[in-house]
């Protein structure tokens, strides 16, 4: 026997329905499956946008240094800058040259001057020598024995070199990451870093 054919209207009503119900279940995956996938794009997104701008104010606060700013006067133009330079940023600004000869410091790099601002997480790659080796603002933060203080001494990254005569500016930022839309599963850093030196 064959199948009676779908000409009633009652019958041709039903299938519709039951296709039109197919086509509404598989366009609400499709959409949430494809909102997950937009919403990861803007987040990652975000995430480069934020590592941009801290490797721009890191690039702008090592040349205000180079350019004989006060270390006060640097961090003071990069909060104005950006908006969102506040406690979840932390500022490392500092200058490494050879130690002075006749010491324990002699000919090797140390940090002649440092100064940190901001949220206590971070270190720098240069070292993290005691804030009690220099000295205040009101003297540029300056190391108070460089001859003698092997504390202040620096690690030099990626086969940097120095000689005599010759300083590096070194600005580092660590930034709060933010989030637009936090993604569930997916470990993302949970702050920036970027670092200039010049």
């Amino acid at each position: 026997m064959s199948k009676p054919s779908l000409t009633h209207p009652e019958e041709t009503r039903r299938a519709k329905r039951r296709s039109r119900g197919q086509a509404l279940a598989e366009f609400g995956i499709t959409i949430s499956l494809l909102m997950v996938v937009l919403l990861g794009i803007f987040q990652v997104s975000y995430l480069i946008y934020q590592q941009y701008v801290a490797l721009n104010l890191a690039r702008e606060g090592a040349n205000l240094i180079l350019r004989q700013s006060t270390f006060d006067d640097a961090a003071a133009a990069m909060a104005q800058t950006d908006p969102q330079f506040d406690a979840n940023t932390r500022l490392i600004l500092s200058v490494v040259e050879l130690g002075l000869p006749g010491g324990p410091n002699a000919d090797k790099a140390i940090i002649t001057q440092r100064h940190a601002w901001g949220m206590p997480v971070g270190a720098s790659t240069l070292g993290d020598p005691p804030s009690g080796s220099y000295y205040k603002g009101d003297k540029d933060y300056v190391a108070k024995d460089p001859a003698r203080d092997t504390s202040i001494r620096a690690t030099l990254r990626n086969g940097l070199q120095i000689n005599k005569g010759q300083s590096v500016h070194v600005a580092e930022i660590y930034r709060k990451r933010r989030d637009i839309v936090p993604l569930a599963g997916v470990e993302l850093p949970d702050s920036l870093y970027s670092v200039t030196y010049f």
